[in-house]
């Protein structure tokens, strides 16, 4: 085993050892985290500015699966001279979506977590959100796109800034919509990086294999 190998084993370990963390904290003690994880939400939902409510719902709801399956896909068919770079990148991101979805869905019918605007009456629902709460299902997917399609274009700064800056912004609606709690959002971000990791692992076994 290289040490390029044990660096991003030991990622992987600690990615999930936090991911399991955070998760039985909200399992067993919901009601304390609670207490001042609504006030964060509240703070945001309460200072909106109503004119843009609209806007910041549809960006929000801008990552979506349909977004990220098309991306993939433009990422297949893109004809370059490092072609094979690019399948390789929308796989990755096409694994990393179906695994984190998967993973967000599990969470989130062992934790049960109740939205904010169900736990507070002062939180205005303003944005979908209809299961429950934990972890992000858009954070998360905004958060997959970020550490993946930037790899498409190593030569180019500004796609990576613009991912995440995007990737925020998604974190950031889901407060301000009312829907979710902060440490709804440290989970999904830590939850997306946890399955581009692994995705990345299975992808370079299975190329690994091939060359052998």
């Amino acid at each position: 085993m290289n040490k390029t190998h044990t660096l991003k084993s030991k990622k992987g370990f600690y990615l999930i050892l936090a991911f399991l963390f955070l998760s039985v904290l909200i399992f067993l003690f919901e009601n304390i985290i609670n207490r001042w994880d609504v006030n964060i939400t509240y703070f945001f939902n309460a200072h909106r500015i109503a004119e843009l409510d609209k806007t910041v719902n549809f960006i929000s709801n801008l990552a979506t699966p349909m977004i990220i399956a098309s991306i993939a896909l433009v990422l297949f068919y893109y004809r370059t001279n490092k072609e094979q770079l690019y399948i390789d990148i929308a796989k990755k991101m096409l694994f990393s979506f179906a695994l984190c979805a998967s993973l967000t869905f599990i969470s989130k019918n062992i934790i049960h977590r109740e939205r904010p605007f169900k736990v507070s009456s002062e939180i205005q629902k303003l944005g979908s959100g209809g299961s429950y709460s934990f972890p992000s299902g858009h954070t998360a997917d905004a958060f997959v796109l970020y550490f993946t399609l930037p790899l498409a274009f190593s030569n180019n700064k500004k796609v990576p800034f613009l991912c995440g800056l995007w990737a925020i912004f998604i974190a950031f609606s889901r407060l301000y919509l009312g829907v979710h709690y902060i440490t709804d959002i440290i989970a999904s971000i830590l939850l997306a990086k946890l399955s581009v990791e692994i995705a990345a692992h299975f992808i370079q076994k299975k190329m690994s294999s091939k060359t052998e």
